[in-house]
């Protein structure tokens, strides 16, 4: 069963590389229908398809009303840029993606490369707009990490509150039942 949601993601993510207009110019959130099912990015991290949520293994990027500040003091929307370069990233591109375990909000964790061979995962990491999943010097990409970091790329120029500590003083709302 799960395989066969990691093909009905690698197929709904591969026809919508065919549709460059999924991402909307000047549009708020990158969607696009195809065959029947919204797909999603729905920041620097997460994929959303048909209801389901795909997490990116070994990252964590910042959230997508996340908020850093330039060293100037100016507000930097780095979650949502987290989520813009995501979807740049696959713009044109078909992805294979494996699925590798799930999370405890039921995400599937995925690792997923591009047609060129690159994992989108390390390249958020490279660009500075994840962290390494685990923290510094201790999740799969902390190599790009430290070097985005000695660069000063993306959040590692300003002043940066990792994703994981800005959630925690952030909680979301609770989600109404009936």
């Amino acid at each position: 069963m799960r395989r066969m949601g990691s093909v009905v993601l690698l197929l709904a993510l591969g026809m919508l590389w065919l549709f460059p207009e999924w991402f909307g110019i000047g549009s708020r959130r990158p969607t696009r229908t195809v065959d029947g099912a919204t797909v999603i990015a729905r920041d620097g991290d997460t994929l959303t398809a048909a209801g389901q949520g795909y997490r990116l293994h070994g990252i964590d990027a910042p959230e997508y009303m996340q908020v850093c500040k330039t060293a100037a003091g100016a507000d930097w929307r780095c979650g949502k840029d987290a989520r813009s370069a995501l979807a740049e990233m696959m713009r044109g591109r078909t992805l294979a993606c494996e699925e590798r375990a799930r999370d405890k909000y039921g995400r599937i964790v995925v690792t997923c490369t591009d047609d060129q061979g690159e994992d989108l995962a390390r390249a958020m990491v490279e660009r500075g707009l994840a962290v390494s999943f685990g923290g510094f010097a201790e999740g799969p990409y902390a190599a790009e990490e430290t070097i985005a970091k000695a660069a000063r790329r993306g959040v590692w120029q300003v002043a940066f509150e990792a994703p994981s500590l800005w959630r925690a003083t952030h909680p979301r709302a609770p989600v109404a039942t009936r």
